[in-house]
């Protein structure tokens, strides 16, 4: 936690006074009262303090600046001026600073809605594959049976005409076998041209 602390001193016989300070306004306030009741010059120091959160009251001095104000109106005008302008620089850095952190969050932002996007993605072409390996284990299935029909109509084709070309012989053995080896030809046609279905 970042605190900053002004301390104000006139001389070495008088008592140091110390003030918890958040904004310059705060700050330009106590130099105003504390010049008001001044005797003498003042010395103030603005201290930035950084503290632990668990044990606040301990803390390490880190940056400070130190300034002193005359009674004579003209020099402590042209310290506050001096002031008012390491303020000024200082906010300006801390507005850059802070453009530059909204445009990192708007840029984190970005990312993670491209992340969640390629999560979506993925979990849609895994359910895609999924389901293109079941719809590839089915054709797998219907062709393994289709080849199995035609091989058996196939069988069962060349068994026909086996058995006719038989039949035939034996007719032409046969005392007026003859007379049916035409037509047995006639079926041995058909069966040959039958269409498998």
């Amino acid at each position: 936690m970042t605190t900053y602390t002004a301390t104000i001193e006139q001389t070495s016989f008088l008592p140091v006074r110390q003030y918890e300070v958040s904004t310059l306004d705060s700050l330009m306030h106590i130099i105003r009262v504390e010049k008001r009741s001044a005797l003498y010059d003042l010395t103030v120091t603005l201290s930035k303090i950084e503290r632990d959160d668990e044990m606040p009251i301990k803390g390490e001095i880190v940056d400070e600046v130190q300034f002193s104000i005359n009674k004579n109106n003209s020099a402590s005008q042209a310290e506050i001026n001096k002031l008012n302008t390491e303020v000024a620089y200082r906010d300006r850095k801390i507005e850059q600073l802070e453009r530059q952190v909204r445009g990192l969050e708007g840029q984190f932002d970005e990312a993670k809605e491209q992340i969640r996007q390629l999560k979506n993605l993925q979990s849609w072409q895994q359910a895609e594959i999924e389901r293109l390996n079941d719809e590839n284990c089915e054709l797998a299935k219907k062709l393994e049976a289709r080849l199995t029909c035609d091989f058996v109509k196939t069988a069962q084709k060349h068994a026909k005409i086996d058995v006719l070309k038989e039949l035939k012989e034996k007719l032409n053995s046969a005392p007026n076998g003859w007379a049916y080896t035409g037509y047995i030809d006639n079926l041995i046609e058909e069966v040959e041209n039958e269409k498998e279905n």
